[in-house]
């Protein structure tokens, strides 16, 4: 199976994940550095206009295959472009990239089902994000004591991880969960993603089974052999280590650990990260934390227009760029 495949939904923050197809753009040029186990990856850095050494943020996409903009294949979200760019419009520097399971790195992917555990573990997430985090830091237009992160949904988790060991000045947390990823995935393939189902008797089945593979990928660190054929995207075989991961890490911990500023955005109509479970969980274990609730706000920051509407359409909600944007400002001093 090419490592491409776990787009889809590897986690319930994939299975209705924030991502697109590269749209022509005036961009700057390409800005590469290396990533964990020397790959070598490219995203953009986003400067204002002028001189000086600018506060910047390092912008952490979603799950899955996901692009510096925030999008997967067939989805345009443009999520963390649009941060960006809002942030350059107030003096702040920013870097976003293509995360390691974008299909532009295909060449340099493995190809046995081992390799491709170990270059799509958890482990090889953090160390991309710590990397581009040590390359922003590095540039010369950058003031390297007034650094953020901004993670958007798993980037959210790994903006903690990452923070762990950089102890950036500021960290904003965007539709990012506060329980492990097992427990999330449980909750949506009860209440979202098993809407595909047709029957009561399927969902009962699908929700039982969901809570099977979870508990033996917790215990055994194996996804089982016998996952279901409509379970079959959700728990890919040779992300044993990746699954493993992130249904037994807990974001509380590493919230803990971060004693700077902090802002969780979070949208109440999200239905991949729970308003009422997920965020406040990390607003009580942050030292410095502050809540900002998004009014009809959904996963990717776009505004909420009905229970069929999946969120991904219009711009990303005004507010949402001018409160994240206007914090970072006054927390590094823009």
């Amino acid at each position: 199976m090419h490592a491409f495949a776990w787009a889809a939904p590897v986690l319930a923050l994939v299975l209705v994940g924030c991502a697109t197809a590269p749209v022509t753009s005036t961009l700057p040029p390409d800005f590469y550095f290396t990533g964990y186990h020397r790959l070598k990856m490219v995203g953009t850095l986003e400067l204002p206009p002028g001189a000086g050494r600018f506060p910047a943020v390092l912008l952490l996409p979603g799950s899955g295959p996901t692009d510096r903009d925030g999008n997967q294949p067939g989805l345009q979200i443009d999520i963390l472009r649009e941060i960006a760019d809002k942030l350059k419009s107030d003096g702040i520097a920013s870097l976003r990239f293509d995360k390691r399971a974008v299909r532009s790195y295909a060449g340099q992917w493995p190809h046995s089902t081992g390799e491709l555990d170990d270059f799509f573990s958890w482990e090889a997430f953090v160390g991309d994000a710590t990397a581009a985090y040590d390359a922003l830091k590095a540039q010369p237009e950058v003031d390297p004591k007034r650094l953020a992160i901004l993670g958007h949904s798993e980037g959210g988790l790994l903006a903690l991880e990452v923070a762990k060991s950089r102890q950036p000045k500021a960290l904003v947390l965007v539709s990012t969960a506060g329980r492990d990823l097992g427990t999330v995935i449980e909750e949506q393939i009860s209440q979202g993603y098993s809407a595909q189902f047709s029957t009561p008797a399927d969902l009962k089945e699908n929700i039982a089974e969901t809570d099977r593979i979870v508990n033996v990928i917790r215990k055994t660190g194996k996804v089982p052999a016998d996952v279901p054929f409509g379970l079959a995207s959700v728990f890919p075989g040779y992300l044993n280590r990746y699954l493993h991961s992130t249904f037994t890490l807990n974001p509380v911990d590493d919230a803990k650990l971060y004693t700077g500023p902090t802002l969780v955005v979070q949208g109440q109509k999200d239905i991949q990260v729970s308003a009422e479970r997920d965020a406040p969980r990390l607003k009580a274990a942050l030292k410095n934390g502050e809540l900002y609730l998004v009014p009809n706000g959904t996963h990717c920051m776009k505004t909420y227009v009905g229970s069929t509407d999946p969120g991904f359409n219009g711009p990303v909600i005004p507010a949402v760029l001018s409160k994240v944007s206007g914090w970072l400002g006054k927390k590094l001093g823009a």
